[in-house]
């Protein structure tokens, strides 16, 4: 018989309802399936909705007013009046010092661009608007790339291609299901490696990230972001693989390829240099499990770790 997790589990007295004998149904047959804590209620669930139909009213507001001419301080106005008209809150104001109601990011800003009135849109400029908002206390998230105006055949073909790159990715995990939830059904701690900015990595971790949160394994990411001289596109497709994995596993380990050029000899070649990225990727993993696996002065076991790397964001 196949091994798996028991994730819903019944407190020992509780009368069993309608949804613990579905989702028992399916457990007991081998079937992931979540625990009870991520199950949201009717009202939790139509809160998330009403917060998300406000969200998703910003990103419709700017589509139809965003041109060559404005200032992303502009785009931030638009977004902080309708997000209060409707009662709700722009989430990233104020959050962590962050002092506007939005993330706009031109052209080579990879992530979180501030908006500003020295900002002006240009034609052909390319656009990321990242819109968070509040309502009741529930959240939602949601961004939109914008082309402003007609741009170059190249700039339009990244565009394409980088979000068929990443739905590719995304599809493979997809397809796998079930195999990837078979891989890791006995595990404890499962650790993701991939380099960034690509397709498969970039899609596919996120959603493997999921799968072994869902299972309560301890998911550790250790992963490179791209060289400099890879592109300006590369990169923004890191970060955004990045920020998806920030919200998916317990820790993550970033390892930035650029500064192995400052730990390699002068004139190694790209090939070698990219092996040493790879080799990079190996210690860090290495280095984590051989606390667990191996003796020394100060012995550590699997608790200690879990303890230390649950939950524990950015490392």
């Amino acid at each position: 018989m196949t091994a798996y997790r028991r994730n819903w589990i019944v407190p020992k007295g509780h009368e069993l309802t309608d949804l613990d004998r579905k989702v028992l149904f399916y457990q007991e047959r081998g079937h992931l399936v979540p625990s009870p804590k991520l199950i949201k209620t009717p009202e939790q669930i139509e809160g998330i909705r009403r917060s998300g139909k406000v969200n998703t009213g910003v990103l419709d507001l700017v589509e139809k007013e965003i041109h060559a001419g404005m200032s992303t301080a502009d785009i931030d106005r638009l977004v902080y009046d309708y997000t209060t008209a409707h009662g709700a809150i722009p989430a990233p104001l104020n959050y962590e010092g962050f002092p506007k109601s939005v993330c706009t990011s031109i052209n080579e800003v990879v992530c979180h661009g501030i908006p500003s009135e020295d900002e002006i849109l240009q034609e052909g400029d390319i656009i990321n608007v990242d819109v968070s908002t509040i309502l009741d206390g529930y959240y939602s998230d949601a961004s939109r790339m914008f082309i402003i105006g007609k741009t170059t055949p190249e700039k339009e073909k990244l565009v394409r291609v980088a979000k068929e790159c990443l739905e590719i990715g995304m599809k493979a995990a997809e397809e796998n299901y079930e195999e990837l939830n078979q891989a890791v059904s006995d595990a404890d701690l499962v650790f993701i490696t991939a380099g960034m900015g690509g397709g498969t990595g970039t899609g596919a971790a996120p959603m493997i990230a999921t799968l072994t949160r869902e299972k309560e394994i301890l998911t550790i990411a250790v992963v490179t972001k791209p060289f400099n001289f890879e592109g300006r596109r590369r990169m923004e497709n890191a970060e955004k693989g990045l920020e998806a994995l920030r919200k998916t596993v317990d820790s993550l380990v970033i390892i930035p390829n650029e500064k192995l050029f400052k730990l390699v000899p002068k004139g190694t070649s790209i090939v070698d240099t990219f092996r040493y990225a790879d080799d990079v990727l190996r210690q860090g993993v290495q280095g984590i499990s051989n606390l667990i696996v191996e003796n020394s002065l100060i012995n550590l076991d699997f608790a200690d770790i879990r303890t230390t790397m649950k939950n524990r964001g950015l490392a």
